[in-house]
């Protein structure tokens, strides 16, 4: 598997892990069912981070014939290059999320307005647009089809998944009682608590941006 497969990996069972971790008996607010569109994104992109820490990375990652774990120099070059664009993959978030929005908020079923101009509209406020004529990017966007109104849920997932992350970082990846309390708090919690609650809770603080902008090399 490449990274960028490994990351994909630990994405998608970070959701795996919140459905079968809930202690909700109602399928339809248990899991990342029952969280706010602020959190559902929060368990997948909380497990992304272990992929970059060379601890969790030495645990599996390593060549198929020879068992080589991957060599420092190549570590640290993946680490160099991580954030390069990171701040336009960030204004691609929020481009994608106010469409997303946007998509339904204009729409008018006796004045129907092209899906292409909402982007084009959209794209103007941004630092780099990265349209070509005669495209249509937001036609092979499968979120905004399956899941309307969502994909904000990823970048304010993000803010909190990082600021979490920090606690691991602080107690050690595998420290057993923050793993508990990662546990209890936030993957079995379904629609008990207030997603805010639980995280301020798990945090000992409101939660806040800080950890998210480090994570953008800002």
């Amino acid at each position: 598997l490449t990274h960028d497969e490994v990351e994909t990996l630990f994405h998608e069972f970070g959701h795996g892990l919140h459905h079968m971790l809930t202690k909700v008996d109602y399928p339809e607010i248990s899991g990342s069912n029952g969280v706010a569109w602020d959190a559902v994104e929060l368990p997948s992109q909380f497990m992304e981070n272990f992929c970059w820490e060379r601890e969790a990375l030495d645990m599996f990652a390593a060549h198929h014939e020879s068992g080589e774990k991957i060599p420092d120099d190549l570590f640290r070059r993946m680490l160099a290059a991580k954030n390069v664009s990171s701040g336009l993959a960030a204004q691609g978030s929020v481009r994608a999320s106010v469409y997303d929005m946007m998509l339904y908020n204009r729409y008018d079923p006796h004045n129907p307005m092209p899906t292409d101009d909402i982007w084009l509209d959209i794209g103007e406020r941004f630092v780099s647009s990265s349209y070509i004529d005669g495209t249509h990017p937001q036609a092979s966007w499968i979120h905004i089809n399956t899941h309307p109104v969502y994909y904000y849920g990823y970048l304010w997932s993000r803010v909190y998944a990082q600021d979490m992350f920090t606690q691991f970082e602080a107690n050690g990846l595998r420290d057993t009682a923050t793993g508990k309390r990662y546990r209890d708090l936030i993957l079995s919690n379904g629609k008990q608590r207030p997603i805010e609650d639980v995280i301020e809770e798990f945090l000992g603080r409101p939660a806040n941006n800080e950890a998210y902008i480090r994570s953008l090399g800002l």
